[in-house]
């Protein structure tokens, strides 16, 4: 891996202390073709991925035209247990809600345009949860190995107080 491919695929600091996002990154890294930048969908199997990832997971589709819009491709079943409704097949603009999607779109730009492995924790309130902070966790997908047209995510909720308890990881298994 030259330099630009060392900083793509390095895991931040701060996501370091959830398990999952370490687990979710090794995979990632596993994936990635030798003679690729990035891994794409046609790597990624869910049989081949912890078991107790897939409820967290999200892929998102980049869709490219005059303006960069993301579509919820996949939504693992703890998003349904957050919030009474389906993310699958929706765009972030029909999502959007709260001061912190601002943020999470912007983490999504430089996800693809990095590329790279970013993290973002932001304030946020769930249905079933209350307030939490969420955790969130993406990394570029390419199908040709070096243009992203994908992101592979994850989302991790936690009360308030409580950082290190997921909320929802147990309705979510």
């Amino acid at each position: 891996m030259g330099q630009v491919a060392a900083t793509t695929h390095i895991l931040p600091a701060a996501a370091k202390r959830f398990p999952e996002m370490r687990q979710l990154h090794a995979y990632w890294l596993a994936r990635t073709p030798q003679d690729a930048l990035l891994p794409g969908r046609q790597h990624i199997d869910p049989v081949e991925m912890p078991r107790a990832l897939l409820p967290f997971l999200a892929l998102i589709d980049l869709e490219k035209g005059a303006r960069r819009r993301y579509r919820v491709r996949l939504a693992g079943t703890a998003f349904r247990n957050w919030a009474p409704l389906e993310f699958t097949g929706r765009s972030l603009d029909e999502l959007a809600g709260g001061e912190g999607e601002h943020e999470f779109s912007a983490m999504l730009d430089s996800v693809v345009t990095g590329p790279a492995v970013r993290y973002l924790s932001s304030a946020s309130v769930l249905p079933s949860c209350g307030h939490v902070r969420l955790h969130r966790l993406g990394m570029p997908l390419a199908r040709n190995g070096y243009d992203p047209d994908m992101i592979l995510g994850i989302m991790l909720p936690a009360r308030t107080g409580e950082e290190s308890t997921v909320c929802g990881a147990d309705a979510a298994q």
